[in-house]
Formats: C-alpha cells, sequence, structure tokens
C-alpha cells in the first residue's frame, strides 16, 4: 500500500476543504436546520490560521474525537512554543452533560425550527490543561513520523468513533479526517489510527454514564 509523509499526505484534502468552505448558501435558499458538525464546530473552536495567534509558538495538534458508544465528543490541543514546551489542553464536556449528538437530535425532534445558538445553549463545554508534557511530546515527535496511507475503505462505521486531527503552523494547516472503519479490517494496524487512539487513551476521559 503506497504511503506518502503526513506532512504532505494531506495537501490535497486542504485545498479541497477551502472550496467547500468556500461555497455560500444562495440567497434564494430556504434556511435549513442547523448541522451536526456546526454544533461542534461552535462548541470546540479554535484559531486557525490566525498569524497573532502564533506569537511564540511553533506549531499547533488539535485532535477531535466524535462520539461513539464508550466515547462523547472531546478535543485535545498541543501546543509547542518555541522553546519546545508543549501545553496539552483538553476540551471536554461538563460532567453530567449528554454527548452533543444527543443533545442535538432531542433539540430537532421537540422543534424543528430550533437554531444553532438554541443547541448551544444545551451543551456545556469545560477546558482543563493536562499535566503529561513528556508523554505528550513524545506522542507529538512519533506523529511527525508517521506516514498515511492513501488507499481508504468506503466502508460505513455504525457505532465507530470518527477522528479529525490538524497540524497548523504560522503558515500552513493540515486536516484530516479518519474513522474506525477507514481502512477496513486493516484499520487497527494503521499507524495514524493507533497514534490517535493512544491519544485518546493517554489524555480523553472517558464518558460517565
Amino acid at each position: 500500500m503506497k504511503s506518502i509523509a503526513i506532512m504532505a499526505a494531506m495537501s490535497s484534502l486542504f485545498v479541497s476543504s477551502l472550496f467547500t468552505a468556500g461555497h455560500t448558501q444562495s440567497k434564494n435558499e430556504n434556511p435549513t436546520q442547523p448541522q451536526y458538525s456546526q454544533v461542534v464546530e461552535r462548541a470546540f473552536q479554535f484559531s486557525q490560521g490566525i498569524p497573532a495567534d502564533f506569537k511564540g509558538i511553533e506549531y499547533k495538534v488539535v485532535v477531535r474525537y466524535l462520539p461513539s458508544s464508550n466515547w462523547p465528543e472531546s478535543q485535545l490541543v498541543f501546543v509547542a512554543d518555541n522553546s519546545h514546551a508543549i501545553r496539552v489542553t483538553e476540551y471536554r464536556l461538563t460532567e453530567g452533560t449528554r454527548p452533543i449528538s444527543e443533545t442535538y437530535n432531542e433539540v430537532l425532534l421537540q422543534n424543528p425550527k430550533a437554531t444553532l445558538e438554541d443547541i448551544l445553549k444545551r451543551v456545556s463545554i469545560e477546558k482543563v490543561e493536562r499535566a503529561g508534557e513528556k508523554s505528550a511530546k513524545g506522542l507529538v515527535d512519533q506523529l511527525f513520523t508517521l506516514s498515511i496511507p492513501t488507499r481508504m475503505s468506503s466502508d460505513l462505521c455504525m457505532d465507530g468513533t470518527t477522528y479529525e486531527l490538524w497540524i497548523l503552523t504560522p503558515s500552513n494547516e493540515i486536516h484530516a479526517s479518519f474513522s474506525d472503519c477507514s481502512y477496513g479490517s486493516k484499520t487497527l494496524s494503521i499507524p495514524i489510527i493507533r497514534w490517535l487512539k493512544a491519544v485518546q487513551t493517554e489524555f480523553v476521559r472517558p464518558m460517565q454514564r
């Protein structure tokens, strides 16, 4: 299976994402219900590509986890400053808050005309600075050595986690999305998937029921 280095692997996806983001709703189109992805983006938003936010920063690595049966939505941000020190921040649902996917479905079932703000009122996110700089540095260093296979499976995941990964520097950005069936039966042996799961195990709090 052919693979290419991570810092070049997803460049075409980034160009594609810019094209998609540039598409705006026509004035003649009727307003539609908020998309789940829009709710998650607003709940876990972070600055992207803003030079002022990179003052004294070498890079950011952002990993976002979308829900499965055992894990709610969450996001980790690794920030390395110019002295190579790494800070880890976890963005997670406040204790007792239901997964965003459940809240999203419930609100729209009760009120099909609900707005993005109506849904976000029911979502509570807390920001937690995490210890473990040594393990974080080891994981990030490992990330930069990985390659991403580009032959992906067309299988659908019924209850798998979806992973979103951003790598950002003051002038460049990579964004990739994976799932628990990205590479079919071989998924668990793929290095980037193993890395995403290792980060989740190390830094993300499991769902409390």
